[in-house]
């Protein structure tokens, strides 16, 4: 009664009806297994947690490289960020990119964990990173369960 008087007669509550039984049939007959159970922003960092185990953060963040080594002409830069709690299980896989002006790149170091990213910034400049504060966007993909 409520929708017909709401309605323009009875025809447009039926078409109402039809309409919202075909979106359930279609969401009943999906064949989607996996969905976003969980997103957060924290320190940095944006995370999803996926219904089937997967999870995967993402950030940007301004550090200042400590100076570790020199291979040849390249100088190798240590670095390391908290990842957020509760988003891993076990080491992630980690792809990063520092923005700066000159040949260089990342390295996650073998003692990546589900706690922390630690790598090393390379260059090529001698100059390059004395003094400087890097920002390094990071994608990091793993588990929660």
């Amino acid at each position: 009664i409520r929708d017909c008087l709401l309605s323009r007669g009875l025809g447009d509550v039926y078409k109402r009806q039809e309409r919202k039984k075909n979106m359930n049939e279609k969401y009943l007959n999906s064949t989607a297994e996996d969905y976003v159970i969980e997103t957060h922003v924290n320190s940095g960092w944006a995370y999803k947690k996926w219904f089937a185990g997967e999870s995967e953060a993402w950030g940007s963040f301004t550090i200042k490289p400590t100076y570790t080594s020199i291979e040849g002409s390249v100088r190798y830069y240590n670095v390391s960020v908290a990842l957020p709690k509760g988003v891993f299980i076990s080491t992630p896989v980690v792809i990063a990119t520092p923005k700066f002006n000159w040949i260089g790149g990342f390295v996650p170091s073998k003692s990546v964990s589900k706690d922390y990213i630690t790598g090393y910034i390379w260059a090529f400049e001698e100059r390059a990173l004395l003094n400087e504060n890097i920002e390094i966007y990071f994608l990091v993909k793993g588990t929660w369960k």
